[in-house]
């Protein structure tokens, strides 16, 4: 399965055929790897505002299987949507 933008601007994956597999329902995602596992961006309702007033949703990484089951999270690591493409990462947790 690979990773793929809809046209909402929510990430879900598809199969070889380009038939939703995942709908899309994230907003960041990155394609599966071979032991079936791919990580995924989702939003916490929260948003960060920067110093013009712009405001950017908030949202956690956590890593998904093929049914698109949660299996692991990053603990107090979550990823500021700053500019576009470019991101701020704050992890709250000692060690990461």
């Amino acid at each position: 399965m690979a990773a793929k933008e809809s046209i909402s601007g929510l990430w879900g994956f598809i199969n070889m055929n380009g038939e939703w597999v995942i709908s899309p329902q994230f907003l960041d995602a990155k394609s599966f790897n071979s032991d079936g596992q791919a990580v995924v961006g989702i939003g916490t309702g929260e948003e960060y505002s920067n110093d013009d007033y712009e405001s950017y949703p908030i949202f956690e990484y956590k890593v998904i299987n093929e049914l698109g089951e949660i299996i692991h999270d990053f603990p107090g690591g979550r990823m500021y949507l700053y500019y576009g493409n470019k991101a701020l990462a704050v992890f709250d947790e000692p060690g990461y």
